[in-house]
């Protein structure tokens, strides 16, 4: 509607200019004026011609008053035209660092794909050599059946021997019958001594097999357990970044350093590895990653140990990405215990050592980053004073209860205070 008026004005506006300067072309004309000495004629068509830049002029100006595109056009087209074109001289370079950015994912997801595969092939060679081993005790299990049975058979053979050599005795007009008979059975018996041989060769291989599978079993059992599954190595509080990338870099890669290391210093070793004793799920780290890079308030990030292991082993573990939550209120009883007047002082302050180390084991549990100061030791004069409150009453029973002071949160500070209840 705004764009009709203007072309209406813009009319109008020409229209009545073009008839101004028709009726001043007309008056000079008529009176015949001159200007700088030229003809009425040509005073005429030089007045008319500067109606009609007067004319141009004015409209153009109208036009610019009027529209704030016309004003663009006119004076700044050029610097958008420019501006358009450093645009999508950016848009093709953002294109291009995507693209870029897409071939790395895929190559990483390529290299995670790989990694899963070695696994999968490494546990489907586990089992083999199981079944392998099953294989070998079922053989010897056979052999063992055999040689048995091989005895066995001597056994019949030698008697059937002692037979015919009474019957050999007993009965010359068949002597010849009888060698013939008598070598058969050696023969027999040969071959049987000689597959007794074999059979007891084989045995004493399985026999052998079996004591250095036992003997890596006992090796492997009788090595103390350093790391129990469950066990926290490291713990950190975490902020959102904003890819997987610097989530790996910044965050994931220091905190498997510093499990690493504390695993290196317990005995964890890799087969073939002198600076590393983890092993972690690749698919895991960029769960993880991934996780970090949607969190809204900061986390608790641990590395657990997802396996027992021994020394000289692999640490086998798995990262957990805890979102701060609160896991005490204020005023909330962690611990408690009863106790009585006559109890000795020495057993009250086991008592509530013990209560604030189970605080303190109840807050790992729910999630609270381990820093070496989460937990605000209550002061001495506090326990003093309420161990002098117990002592004063010898025949009431009491409660010692151990409550938050504020609300507590994964990543604040344990803070508790003892307070005593009478029973």
């Amino acid at each position: 509607m705004y764009s009709f008026l203007v072309i209406i004005v813009t009319i109008f506006f020409g229209g009545l200019l073009a008839f101004l300067g028709d009726r001043v072309g007309m008056k000079v004309g008529k009176k015949r004026l001159s200007i700088f000495g030229l003809r009425p004629k040509y005073t005429s068509m030089i007045i008319t011609v500067l109606t009609g830049f007067f004319i141009a002029g004015l409209t153009l100006m109208v036009l610019m008053l009027m529209s704030e595109y016309v004003r663009t056009a006119v004076f700044r087209l050029t610097i958008i035209q420019d501006e358009l074109q450093n645009a999508v001289k950016r848009v093709d370079t953002l294109t291009k660092q995507i693209n870029e950015k897409e071939a790395e994912i895929k190559e990483k997801d390529i290299q995670i794909e790989q990694k899963i595969e070695e696994i999968l092939n490494k546990e489907i060679e586990y089992n083999k050599l199981q079944a392998e081993r099953q294989k070998v005790e079922k053989d010897l299990e056979v052999t063992s059946k055999q040689l048995v049975e091989a005895k066995r058979q001597f056994k019949q053979a030698e008697a059937a021997l002692t037979v015919t050599k009474n019957e050999l005795e007993i009965k010359q007009n068949r002597v010849l019958t009888l060698t013939s008979l008598r070598d058969e059975l050696e023969s027999q018996v040969t071959s049987l001594k000689s597959q007794e041989e074999r059979y007891l060769q084989e045995i004493k291989h399985l026999q052998s097999e079996k004591i250095r599978m036992e003997n890596e079993i006992v090796d492997i059992s009788s090595k103390p357990i350093q790391f129990i599954v469950g066990e926290i190595l490291v713990d950190k509080v975490v902020s959102s970044t904003v890819n997987t990338e610097t989530a790996f870099n910044n965050i994931i890669q220091p905190i498997l350093q510093e499990a690493n290391e504390i695993a290196m210093k317990r005995g964890g070793r890799i087969p073939g590895k002198s600076n590393y004793a983890l092993r972690v799920s690749e698919r895991k780290i960029a769960e993880i990653c991934v996780q970090i890079t949607e969190l809204k308030t900061k986390a608790v990030l641990r590395v657990l140990v997802e396996k027992n292991s021994v020394i000289g082993e692999p640490v086998i573990v798995t990262l957990e990405l805890l979102p701060n939550q609160l896991i005490f209120k204020k005023g909330e009883v962690i611990t408690e215990a009863e106790v009585t007047g006559d109890t000795l002082e020495s057993d009250l302050r086991n008592r509530m050592l013990i209560m604030l180390l189970l605080a303190y084991n109840k807050a790992i549990t729910e999630g609270i980053v381990r820093d070496g100061h989460n937990l605000e030791m209550v002061p001495i004069q506090e326990v003093a004073r309420m161990i002098n409150e117990i002592k004063a009453d010898k025949d009431s029973k009491f409660k010692i209860c151990l409550i938050a002071d504020e609300d507590i949160y994964r990543i604040n500070q344990l803070k508790v205070h003892f307070e005593l209840r009478k029973i």
